[in-house]
């Protein structure tokens, strides 16, 4: 099966792939079905949102683990339990955080196979050595 392709733009307005002429609409309503999720407005809220939270996870959670890795004082089981706890959120934050950020703007996948087996199985890992890490935090007091 063989279809063309139309896509076109008459008069400030759009036509989707291999959408008839009646579901055109105006510029100023357009819909992103066919790849993003959103409109632009909303995907640049949740940008800015997650790379706000990125960058607190990353500054907060490395500044525990330089604070506790510098000084020998601080090497106590509590805080071994609490650096434990800042790597797997920052695990949390590098694996995660992008992964859910694409899922939330646009449809499908778009790095293959084996990246969707890693990540996910990553993301798997480092929520559950939070929520572990949390528990032993728990027990340990």
């Amino acid at each position: 099966m063989d279809r063309e392709l139309n896509i076109t733009l008459v008069d400030e307005n759009w036509t989707l792939p291999n959408v008839s002429r009646e579901y055109t609409t105006r510029r100023s309503n357009i819909t992103y079905v066919g790849f993003y999720l959103h409109q632009p407005s909303v995907a640049a809220i949740f940008i800015v949102s997650y790379l706000l939270i990125f960058l607190v996870c990353m500054v907060g959670n490395g500044v525990v683990c330089f604070i506790v890795l510098r000084s020998k004082n601080m090497r106590t089981v509590t805080n071994l339990f609490i650096l434990n706890l800042a790597v797997s959120d920052l695990l949390v934050g590098i694996f995660c955080m992008p992964t859910t950020l694409l899922d939330n703007i646009i449809t499908g996948w778009p790095f293959g196979s084996m990246v969707c087996k890693v990540s996910g199985m990553v993301q798997g890992i480092s929520v559950s050595a939070s929520v572990f890490t949390l528990v032993a935090i728990a027990v340990d007091r």
